[in-house]
């Protein structure tokens, strides 16, 4: 396996969602395909939504997608483990995410990291 990127899935909103996450992390949206480029028929009303979009990070890629079909909302259980050089670059994302998201633990060394940054 060369290269392995998580894929996730939207209902309507995963541009909104991949700029968040470009502005949070320096990322760099590499291109952003639509469904009315699709040679599938697709509902008129997502003819301008997100068929396949690319995230480049400085140490990753996301990609991702919204989806018109009947899906469980999965927008409150995206999660990331992102590692970072220091603190204050941890600390500044962190506060980017919490613009839009739900704080579920505290930045603080854990007991299953092995190098905790400062």
């Amino acid at each position: 396996m060369k290269d392995l990127f998580p894929y996730l899935m939207f209902k309507g909103n995963a541009e909104e969602a991949m700029n968040f996450y470009k502005d949070c992390f320096n990322g760099e949206i590499l291109g952003i395909e639509r469904y009315d480029g699709a040679p599938m028929p697709v509902p008129e009303e997502f003819k301008q939504k997100v068929m396949h979009m690319t995230l480049k990070l400085p140490n990753g890629t996301i990609m991702a997608s919204d989806t018109h079909e009947n899906i469980e909302d999965v927008s409150a259980k995206v999660q990331f483990c992102v590692n970072f050089d220091s603190l204050p670059e941890m600390q500044k994302a962190f506060d980017k995410m919490l613009t839009k998201g739900k704080e579920t633990m505290k930045i603080e060394p854990q007991f299953w990291v092995t190098t905790w940054v400062q």
